[in-house]
């Protein structure tokens, strides 16, 4: 299965719907908050939890 997740932005722009096209899933998740500086490897753990959420 493939999922995109999406920060949405006030215009969406073509690539954002070729996206949503291409996907099984896509999660448009507006409500983020995520801590200045943060590494990549805490993100791709924010990233874990979610893909695991939707299962």
């Amino acid at each position: 299965m493939k999922l995109a997740i999406t920060q949405p932005y006030l215009f969406p722009y073509v690539r954002c719907f070729q996206l949503v096209a291409a996907v099984d899933r896509s999660v448009f998740y507006d409500d983020v908050n995520f801590i200045k500086n943060v590494t990549g490897t805490q993100q791709m753990r924010a990233v874990d939890i979610l893909v695991a959420l939707l299962k």
